[in-house]
């Protein structure tokens, strides 16, 4: 409920700005690759791009949205360094500290892949799930002092043994021993080297947001596949597996995991759009096929994910999308992509289409 109108307040904010052109450029940026956005500020003026390749998080202003951006973007700020790898999703989480449905503060949460190293080595910054307070008052071109310091920040570094030890507690479910030994086979080690697990078979999050209720994380996992469907695994302690408040992090409690039919792919990107009332997804090959899809889905079980046919989505996949952020008030969603091999990302609107 908070989440909802903490973004429909910002819709009515923005309702008279002009509305971007979907399947257009606002940026491109000198930054390689683009694994995961959200909005910043109410009403947004900025969106906060991870990049896998960096420990390092930056800003990109929205305004005003240019149909066409040719020459790299500048960043409206970066974060320090964090002791992290491999980000690879975003989502806006809105804490409503005193539970009277209206969120005090607004954390930006971001989570790494979990996934090995080609060699199939286990690397611990990758098994990162963190929230930071981005200070829309502080953001300086160039400047990091919107972002809080890295010794500031506490890691939740226990997804990787909670999503083993789901699998294993379920191994009846048809999701349950390949969850576990995405992790690791029963047989070795949590933390041995495997190069089995370096690909499509081994655990891969790319995908996170906040439910539609507001109440929990949802983690969008890139692979493994489960009888060709995509998983989502929620988090149903978000407050205190981020430590928010004056406790440390707590390790991750984990709900049973929801199989989605996304046409054989895997989850790149996944965010609640509280307008539209639906999930928008950025789904992608599980392995390097780099085949890309966006879909909308409700959220309810009976219902099947929609693959989204705006001209602006065939725009889209082009980039080889891997982030996904809705935009208040009906407009068209960011998509950033790494833009295959090239030497900068891009950023680009698109219409998942349904009520505006």
């Amino acid at each position: 409920m908070f989440l909802r109108s903490l973004l429909l307040l910002s819709a009515a904010v923005v309702a008279g700005a002009a509305e971007p052109v979907p399947g257009t450029l606002f940026y491109q940026s000198s930054w390689p690759e683009a694994s995961a956005v959200a909005v910043v500020g109410t009403p947004p003026r900025w969106v906060v791009v991870a990049d896998n390749e960096t420990p390092v998080i930056a800003l990109y202003p929205l305004e005003p949205p240019a149909t066409k951006s040719t020459s790299p973007a500048r960043t409206a700020g970066t974060s320090p360094v964090y002791a992290v790898d491999d980000l690879e999703g975003c989502t806006v989480f809105p804490w409503d500290i005193n539970g009277d449905g209206k969120p005090e503060k607004v954390y930006h949460v971001f989570t790494a892949s979990c996934a090995r190293t080609k060699k199939g080595k286990v690397v611990p910054d990758r098994e990162a799930l963190f929230a930071v307070f981005i200070d829309e008052n502080s953001i300086e071109p160039g400047k990091g002092g919107a972002f809080p310091a890295s010794a500031e920040v506490e890691y939740n570094r226990t997804l990787r043994g909670q999503i083993r030890a789901l699998g294993s507690e379920r191994a009846s479910a048809p999701w349950g021993k390949i969850l576990s030994e995405s992790v690791s086979v029963s047989a070795q080690k949590m933390d041995a080297q495997d190069a089995g697990l370096a690909g499509e078979n081994g655990l891969n999050i790319e995908g996170l947001t906040v439910s539609a209720d507001g109440r929990s994380l949802m983690l969008g996992l890139r692979s493994p596949l489960v009888e060709g469907k995509a998983l989502l695994i929620p988090v149903n302690n978000p407050v205190a597996a981020l430590g928010l408040g004056e406790s440390a992090p707590q390790p991750v409690a984990l709900g049973e995991p929801l199989m989605l039919d996304l046409g054989g792919l895997g989850f790149r990107s996944i965010e609640w759009d509280a307008g539209k009332k639906v999930y928008l997804i950025a789904a992608g090959s599980a392995d390097d096929a780099g085949v890309f899809r966006f879909y909308t889905w409700s959220g309810e079980m009976k219902d099947a994910p929609v693959p989204v046919t705006t001209p602006s989505a065939a725009a889209g996949v082009k980039i080889r999308p891997e982030g996904v952020t809705p935009f208040p008030g009906g407009k068209p969603a960011v998509v950033v992509g790494d833009n295959a091999n090239a030497s900068f990302h891009k950023a680009m609107w698109v219409d998942f289409g349904g009520k505006k």
